[in-house]
């Protein structure tokens, strides 16, 4: 690694820190539960009817009086910011939905106007990744390419190892996920890889009102 390559790497772990800082700072004295949702950024033509779903679910969350965290982009990020800012607007308050980006990604940041006030975009996907993950009561994972992958296998691993304390992972969309989950049950269970408890870790849901009722006893909200 050259001199410059080294200066860079230590400039944006300063950077990461301070953003952590920072969002600490923000999001920590928010009294409202938290529920991280994420996605893909691209939802396939194919897909319609899903569209339709993630808007209503952020948007009955924001009524049960949750926040909603995203990536802060388009497709399934893009869909909660629009249910979330729907429900403000009904009920004639602030922002409800937080984005959090990352600098240099090829994906147009949502074009709703009230999520600009908890808008932040940082300049690593450690800090991204750290910022979504630590604030959340509940995680929710939409269906989504080998990025949402990613953030389910590093989650499944902050809990395994206790980085995170016990959270629930919610899955939407059975027919997607249960070709993943069947592998995994197959393959690292039963080959000892990982234990069958971890499984537990998560629940499969298959519609709008079963997503809102498994959030609502989650967060505990009435």
């Amino acid at each position: 690694m050259n001199q410059r390559s080294c200066l860079v790497m230590i400039w944006h772990t300063f950077l990461s820190i301070f953003e952590i800082m920072y969002a600490h700072m923000r999001f920590m004295f928010f009294k409202k539960p938290i529920v991280t949702i994420f996605g893909g950024h691209k939802l396939p033509a194919s897909m319609k009817t899903l569209k339709k779903e993630i808007n209503e679910i952020a948007y009955q969350l924001v009524l049960c009086d949750l926040m909603i965290m995203t990536g802060g982009g388009s497709g399934v990020m893009h869909q909660a910011h629009q249910g979330s800012c729907r429900a403000d607007s009904e009920m004639n308050k602030g922002p409800s939905c937080i984005g959090i980006s990352v600098k240099g990604l090829d994906e147009p940041r949502g074009s709703v106007s009230c999520q600009d006030k908890l808008y932040m975009t940082t300049h690593t996907f450690a800090a991204r990744k750290w910022i979504l993950m630590r604030f959340s009561k509940v995680f929710f994972f939409f269906p989504g390419g080998f990025g949402t992958l990613d953030e389910f296998m590093e989650v499944m691993t902050l809990l395994k190892v206790q980085k995170l304390d016990k959270r629930k992972i919610v899955l939407y969309d059975k027919a997607y996920w249960q070709g993943f989950l069947k592998w995994s049950e197959q393959k690292m269970v039963k080959t000892g890889f990982s234990e069958k408890k971890e499984m537990d870790y998560f629940v499969l849901v298959d519609s709008v009102d079963e997503a809102v009722k498994e959030l609502r006893e989650c967060c505990s909200c009435k």
